[in-house]
C-alpha cells in the first residue's frame, strides 16, 4: 500500500484517536527508528522576494497614491508548519532533531509581511518567533526568482485592505546566476544580497546558523542559459553569466546532492536574426533546454564548475543536475509560478 493510501485508510478508521503516545517509548529501538523514518515526508520550502507597499485613496485622484517607497523582503512563500515529529514526545523530538535543523535563521523569516498604515511600516502576519525546520536529507530549498508584490490600500473610511499577492514579472525575474547568488547569500546570512539592498525585518544581530553547508537539495525556478557569441573585443553576456554562476558555486554548497533546474521555454530569434552581428541591440539567445543534447551540454558546464570547486575545497560534493520543464507535473511539486501565493 502506498503512503497516500495508508494515510487515507488511517483517516477513515473508526478506531478512537489517541490523545497520548505513552507506549511509543516502550517500542524496541529498531522499531521506533523505523516508524520515525517512515513518518518523514519530503517538502519544498519556497523562498520568494516580495515588494511590500502601502497605497492611499485620495479625494479627486483616479488611482491610489503610494505612501512610501516599496520595501523588498525575502520570505517563505507559504507558511511552513513545524514537523509533527517534534511534538510527539521528548524521545521523538530528540531523534527527529538529528534530521531536522533550523534553516535561514535570522536572515529570513517566514512571516507574510504587509504594510500597516496604522503603524506606519511593515507588520508580520504571523508570529515572528516561528522557526523554519528543514529536513536536510528530505526537503528541497526552492528559490522563486519572479518578484511578487503585496499592497495595502487605505480607504477613505480608514479601512485597510491587504490585496492579493501578484507576480510582477512572470516572464522575467532574476537571472539564474543572480537567483543562485541570492540564495547562497541568504544561507550565509549576508543581508546585502548580491548588491541589492533589502530590508531584514527583526533583529539581525542575533544571527543563527543558516546551514549553507548542510543543504542537500536546491531547486531554481525560471532557469535559463544564454548562448555564447565568442565575439572578439566584446563582452560576451553568455560568458559573463557563466562566470557569475561559478561565483555562486564558489566557497558555498558543500553537501549539495541535487540541483534541480526548472526551466521555461523562451522565444528564440530566427537563426538569420541571431547571426546578424550588425544589430547591437539584439541580446543573446537563450538555449533551448527542451533538447536533451542541450541539457547535457549545460549539465556538463555546471558539473565542471563544481569539479573545479572540489579541486580547491575537497569537501565540496558534485551534485546531480536535474532539468524539469515548468509545465511538467513534477515541477509543480516545487512551485507553480502561475499559482496564487
Amino acid at each position: 500500500m502506498s503512503r497516500n493510501n495508508e494515510k487515507s485508510a488511517l483517516s477513515t478508521s473508526t478506531e478512537p484517536k489517541l490523545d497520548k503516545f505513552d507506549k511509543l517509548d516502550q517500542l524496541p529501538v529498531e522499531k521506533f527508528l523505523e516508524i520515525l523514518k517512515l513518518s518523514y515526508e519530503p517538502r519544498a520550502v519556497v523562498v520568494q522576494r516580495c515588494s511590500v507597499s502601502g497605497l492611499v485613496i485620495q479625494t479627486g485622484r483616479k488611482f491610489p497614491v503610494p505612501v512610501d517607497d516599496a520595501v523588498t523582503v525575502h520570505e517563505i512563500q507559504k507558511l511552513i508548519k513545524q514537523p509533527a515529529q517534534l511534538a510527539v514526545n521528548k524521545l521523538w523530538r530528540a531523534e527527529a532533531l538529528k534530521t531536522y535543523g533550523v534553516i535561514l535563521g535570522k536572515a529570513i523569516k517566514q512571516n507574510r509581511y504587509y504594510y500597516s498604515h496604522a503603524k506606519g511600516g511593515l507588520v508580520a502576519k504571523y508570529p515572528e518567533d516561528q522557526k523554519i525546520y528543514f529536513s536536510f536529507p528530505d526537503d528541497t530549498l526552492v528559490y522563486r526568482p519572479n518578484s511578487t508584490e503585496r499592497k495595502t490600500t487605505l480607504k477613505q473610511n480608514g479601512e485597510e485592505v491587504v490585496g492579493n499577492d501578484r507576480v510582477v514579472n512572470i516572464w522575467g525575474g532574476l537571472a539564474p546566476e543572480d537567483a543562485f547568488g541570492h540564495l547562497k547569500a541568504l544561507l550565509k546570512n549576508n543581508n546585502n544580497v548580491a548588491g541589492v539592498s533589502e530590508q531584514v525585518v527583526g533583529d539581525d544581530h542575533d544571527k543563527a546558523d543558516n546551514n549553507l553547508e548542510k543543504v542537500q537539495s536546491i531547486a531554481l525556478g525560471n532557469f535559463t542559459w544564454l548562448e555564447t557569441k565568442d565575439e572578439a573585443g566584446l563582452a560576451d553576456p553568455g560568458m559573463v553569466a557563466r562566470q557569475a554562476f561559478y561565483k555562486s558555486v564558489e566557497d558555498g554548497f558543500r553537501n549539495l546532492r541535487e540541483l534541480i533546474l526548472i526551466y521555461r521555454v523562451y522565444y528564440q530569434r530566427p537563426a538569420s536574426e541571431a547571426s546578424d552581428s550588425s544589430d547591437s541591440s539584439a541580446g543573446p539567445n537563450h538555449v533551448d533546454l527542451r533538447s536533451t543534447q542541450v541539457q547535457g551540454e549545460v549539465r556538463n558546464i555546471i558539473t565542471d564548475m563544481f569539479k573545479r570547486e572540489q579541486k580547491i575545497r575537497n569537501a565540496c560534493k558534485i551534485p546531480e543536475i536535474i532539468f524539469l520543464d515548468e509545465e511538467e507535473e513534477g515541477a509543480k511539486y516545487y512551485f507553480d509560478p502561475t499559482a496564487e501565493v
